[in-house]
């Protein structure tokens, strides 16, 4: 499902130096932060200092169940880029797939050990399009 959503730029920014990162998109993938910080001088998660003094932010918002199966469900969350400097304005958005256990799913366990791996979208995935949106130094 992580191939299913293309995201959509609105505006493209030159020469970001510093970019904020979801804390929890950073807690559920370590990759996040290895990803972008290769990419940009300065990339931090929102809760540091440095992430809330970045111009430029990655959100998550807009939680929402789009299927529901056996066990779990598929929990869809629109990952934005946001302009700071410009009232929050968003730049680009896409959005990010994830499989969430329902808590009082029968069998769970049954389920677990039948299915396979979950595919989880973070931004760690989509950052080929954060930097179409955020073009880093050169």
């Amino acid at each position: 499902m992580c191939d299913e959503d293309r995201g959509y730029a609105l505006l493209r920014r030159e020469g970001v130096e510093s970019l904020s990162l979801p804390d929890d998109a950073s807690r559920r993938d370590p990759r996040v932060l290895a990803a972008y910080a290769e990419a940009y001088p300065v990339a931090a998660v929102a809760s540091t200092p440095e992430g809330r003094a970045a111009p430029y932010a990655v959100v998550e918002l807009w939680p929402k169940y789009v299927r529901s199966y056996w066990g779990y469900a598929v929990l869809r969350t629109e990952m934005s880029i946001v302009d700071r400097r410009d009232r929050n304005r968003v730049l680009g958005t896409s959005s990010l797939y994830r499989r969430v256990a329902r808590e009082s799913a029968p069998l769970a366990e049954l389920r677990e050990a039948l299915s396979p791996v979950p595919e989880a979208c973070t931004p760690a995935d989509r950052i080929e399009f954060v930097k179409r949106v955020l073009k880093p130094p050169a």
